[in-house]
């Protein structure tokens, strides 16, 4: 299944994320695993958290990193599936 860009997540709640530098690291406090997200994967976490859709943030994406949006949207499907299968994200 596809992730659809045009909707609404939110960060899982019981999860605690920590910034470092230009990179977060997450905590998955129900299974102790931790996730590092590099600069861009940072970025559309933020603009997720902050609750814009994720097609929006893959155009503000694009304006501050200087890529093409059809990469930043085929990374941020993929990258949301993983979130959203492991739990760290759910759709709002």
């Amino acid at each position: 299944m596809s992730i659809l860009l045009n909707i609404k997540f939110r960060i899982a709640d019981q999860d605690m994320t920590s910034k470092v530098g230009d990179e977060t690291v997450i905590l998955q406090v129900t299974t102790g695993m931790y996730y590092g997200l590099d600069p861009v994967g940072t970025r559309l976490w933020e603009l997720i958290k902050q609750g814009q859709l994720a097609a929006d943030a893959c155009v503000q994406i694009t304006r501050e990193f200087d890529v093409a949006l059809e990469v930043v949207e085929e990374d941020a499907r993929r990258f949301l599936a993983e979130l959203k299968d492991r739990g760290l994200m759910v759709e709002a």
